[in-house]
């Protein structure tokens, strides 16, 4: 089980959008940052970051938000980011469609 500690104020994530997350929940849980302090650190302007939630922004966009987020996770959290992607592709592959809840601050994985 990960447990990941989250902004509470997080939009609902569409499934195709929840890969570009990842990075943000570990981002916040590792750093202790509120949504607020993580886009102005990395300089992302909240309109654009709720377009990449909300799966209406371009595939170049996504990238890009998701390069500002990764430039100021420490390395040593790299760990940590790897480790998830490699958990929720399991997952993916083993259900074909996951179900991505939370409860608390505990992040539950399972099939639908």
């Amino acid at each position: 089980m990960i447990h990941i500690k989250t902004d509470t104020r997080l939009p609902f994530v569409p499934p195709t959008t929840r890969r570009n997350l990842r990075f943000l929940l570990f981002m916040v849980h590792h750093n202790g940052l509120s949504l607020s302090e993580l886009l102005r650190k990395a300089d992302i302007p909240r309109p654009s970051f709720y377009k990449v939630i909300e799966g209406k922004s371009s595939l170049i966009q996504a990238e890009e938000i998701t390069q500002k987020i990764m430039s100021i996770i420490p390395e040593h959290n790299y760990t940590y980011v790897k480790q998830a992607n490699e958990i929720l592709d399991k997952a993916e592959a083993v259900a074909g469609k996951i179900d991505l809840r939370l409860n608390g601050n505990k992040a539950i994985i399972s099939e639908r």
